[in-house]
C-alpha cells in the first residue's frame, strides 16, 4: 500500500498486501481490511497470514502461486488500480504542499511591498517636511530685511521732524540754527552702559 519494495509482508484473505509497519498500525484497531473498508468504516472481517521473509527465496508474490489465471489478473488488477490511487493521492498531496509554498511567498512578496510603500511615504513626508521649514526659513530670512529697511526708514524720517522742529524753534527765537551731520543709523541694540549715559545725558 506504502510503495516500498517488499521482502516481508503481511497478506490478508481477501488478497491485499500490506507492509509490516502499515499492517501492525492498521489491523491494531481493525479486524477488517482498510482496502475493502467502505466509506462508513465497515467492512468484512479478514485473516491475516505473514508471507515472505528475510531468508526466504521468495517475497509475497508467492501468493499468486497455483492461483488460476482468472485471479492471478483480478490481483494484478486491483493492485495496479490500487498503486496508481496512490501515486494519484501523493501527486495531489505534493501539488497542495507547493500550493500552499506559493501562497506563502505571495504573502511574504505582499508584506515586503507594502513596507517598501510605507518607508517610501515616511520619506516622502519627511522630504516635504524638510522642505517647508526651508521655505519658512527663507521667508523669515526676507521678512527681517523687510523690518531692517522699515527700521532705516523710520530713523530717517525721526531726523527730518527734529530737524524741522529745530528750524521752526530757531526761527522763532530769531536764531540760525548750527547744523550738525546727523548720527549714523545702527540697528544694533545700545549696550546697558551706552543706555546709562544716555539717561544721564537727558
Amino acid at each position: 500500500a506504502c510503495g516500498k519494495d517488499l521482502t516481508e509482508a503481511w497478506a490478508t484473505s481477501c488478497s491485499h498486501i500490506f507492509c509490516p509497519d502499515h499492517a501492525r498500525e492498521w489491523f491494531r484497531e481493525h479486524d477488517s481490511c482498510p482496502v475493502c473498508t467502505d466509506a462508513d468504516g465497515k467492512g468484512t472481517k479478514v485473516r491475516m497470514i505473514r508471507v515472505g521473509s528475510k531468508d526466504a527465496s521468495l517475497g509475497p508474490e508467492s501468493l499468486l502461486i497455483g492461483r488460476i489465471p482468472s485471479d492471478m489478473k483480478k490481483a494484478m488488477s486491483t493492485s495496479v488500480q490500487f498503486w496508481m490511487d496512490q501515486k494519484y493521492a501523493e501527486f495531489w498531496q505534493n501539488q497542495q504542499r507547493e500550493q500552499d509554498l506559493r501562497d506563502a511567498l505571495k504573502r511574504l512578496v505582499s508584506a515586503g511591498r507594502r513596507k517598501i510603500a510605507e518607508a517610501e511615504t515616511k520619506q516622502a513626508m519627511l522630504a516635504q517636511g524638510r522642505d517647508e521649514l526651508a521655505h519658512q526659513l527663507r521667508a523669515a530670512k526676507q521678512e527681517l530685511v523687510v523690518r531692517q529697511e522699515e527700521v532705516q526708514r523710520v530713523d530717517a524720517r525721526r531726523v527730518q521732524v527734529r530737524r524741522a522742529y529745530e528750524d521752526m524753534l530757531s526761527k522763532a527765537a530769531g536764531v540760525t540754527p548750527r547744523r550738525q551731520a546727523p548720527p549714523a543709523i545702527s540697528l544694533r541694540p545700545p549696550s546697558p552702559g551706552e543706555v546709562g549715559r544716555r539717561s544721564a545725558h537727558h
